[in-house]
């Protein structure tokens, strides 16, 4: 059943709801030796049918190449094998990308175009295998740190598809909370309804799936606090991914958490009870974003220990009628 929050959330998501559903779907009746296109293809700029290998062994490439580290370019026609690297140095080429991004030798666009490069390895090669996940996984991972939400999602929608073949691969509930925390980001609520009709009882008692319920729950109930406190608390071996993952709706939250205050207080309030509502390490951080993001005069914000709610609130109905 949909929240009531999602009144005007539904509408706004129309473009990326029941994306995972949809490609789980469209993968069950792909036959087996087109499946890699499903998998691979949404993420190339050309489409490659991949027939069977009696149509047309050309597609049928085993890659030769040696080389670590390749810059991707956009296909035209079939690959020669000596431009395609095999599955084995892929996976070196895995373990020296990360070891690089690591040790910030390199930039993230160097490191993203890296990715893109395996990826299409992969898809030429029509590798669905441990590898494949594994790459997907790691690219995921890297998105986050980055904060690159949609190289993350072509990641996370590619991993939907490659999880569905029934195997059981060891990390497919951390992602599958990923997944929830990426939904609330976007507010895609009929993806996330599609998520919660598939968790099975003991999936639920998995860390990762906890904390993004968690955090699933807090957002629907508009409890802002809640949810913002999580951001900071995911004490659990890999939680930094969950909260960055959180992290990249707390501008929205922070502002729907901004109105809700000084809507409901009649009198007046703190900075620093506002700080610390909103997460911020500092008061300075505070103003800032008053300032920055709800385009309140900083002068409104003075005496700190004695803001007037009334006047602060008019000043955010102004904003919004003028942007």
């Amino acid at each position: 059943m949909v929240n009531s929050r999602y009144g005007n959330r539904y509408n706004r998501t129309s473009m990326t709801r029941n994306r995972s559903g949809r490609y789980s779907r469209e993968f069950k009746h792909v036959p087996t030796h087109q499946q890699s296109a499903v998998l691979y293809g949404a993420g190339m700029t050309r489409h490659i049918d991949l027939k069977s290998d009696n149509e047309d062994q050309r597609v049928a490439v085993v890659g030769t190449m040696q080389a670590l580290e390749k810059p991707y370019f956009r296909i035209s026609k079939t690959p020669a094998p000596w431009e395609v690297r095999p599955p084995e140095v892929l996976q070196l080429s895995l373990q020296h990308i990360l070891k690089l991004w690591m040790n910030g030798e390199r930039k993230y666009a160097w490191i993203k175009d890296q990715f893109k490069s395996m990826r299409q390895d992969l898809m030429i090669q029509r590798d669905c295998s441990e590898l494949a996940i594994k790459i997907y996984e790691s690219n995921a991972k890297v998105a986050i740190d980055a904060h690159d939400p949609l190289e993350f999602n072509q990641c996370q929608s590619q991993l939907s598809a490659l999880y569905f073949s029934g195997t059981s691969w060891p990390h497919r509930l951390e992602f599958t909370a990923y997944r929830i925390l990426y939904y609330i980001f976007v507010e895609d609520i009929q993806g996330l309804n599609l998520l919660f009709m598939r968790l099975k009882p003991s999936e639920k008692k998995n860390v990762f799936i906890q904390f993004a319920l968690k955090a699933y729950n807090a957002w629907s109930q508009h409890n802002y606090k809640r949810f913002i406190d999580l951001t900071n608390h995911a004490e659990f071996d890999g939680g930094e991914k969950c909260k960055g993952l959180l992290s990249w709706s707390l501008p929205r939250e922070r502002q729907h958490a901004v109105k809700a205050i000084f809507k409901s207080y009649r009198q007046t309030v703190s900075l620093d009870f506002i700080a610390k509502t909103l997460g911020f390490a500092d008061t300075p951080s505070c103003t800032n974003f008053f300032a920055d993001t709800m385009k309140v005069s900083l002068d409104l914000l003075k005496p700190s220990d004695n803001i007037s709610c009334k006047d602060v609130w008019s000043k955010i109905n102004q904003a919004q009628v003028t942007t």
